[in-house]
């Protein structure tokens, strides 16, 4: 299975076979940190659209780009871009987007990233 059912998102499996055949870029990890708050106080419809917002932010600094679920409130994707530092300016940027509300059903919520990159070298 290379899919995630709960998020409709490709999950982990999809994510090493595209880092594999695909060497280059830079691997990006996100956390929700709050995520088992946020989703004692959802429903899954409401944990879905929460998710569309999600990649809508992350879209902003990396457009056109695959989103993967990793369970429990983790999300990671692939910039394609080898710089390090200009990956890293842009996860700034994209903390700073998240401190927007979201808006979920009546509630709106604070979500705080935390960012882990690593170069993909395709192994």
């Amino acid at each position: 299975r290379l899919h995630d059912a709960a998020t409709g998102l490709d999950n982990a499996r999809a994510l090493e076979r595209l880092l594999t055949s695909e060497p280059g870029g830079v691997l990006v990890a996100m956390r929700v940190r709050n995520h088992d708050e946020i989703a004692a106080m959802t429903d899954d419809e409401q944990r879905l659209a929460l998710i569309d917002q999600i990649g809508a932010r992350i879209a902003v600094v990396a457009p056109n780009t695959r989103l993967f679920s990793l369970g429990h409130g983790e999300f990671a994707w692939l910039n394609p871009i080898d710089d390090l530092t200009l990956v890293t300016d842009s996860l700034d940027g994209l903390g700073a987007l998240f401190n927007q509300r979201l808006s979920v059903g009546r509630e709106r919520l604070v979500l705080t990233p935390v960012f882990g990159v690593a170069p993909n070298s395709g192994d």
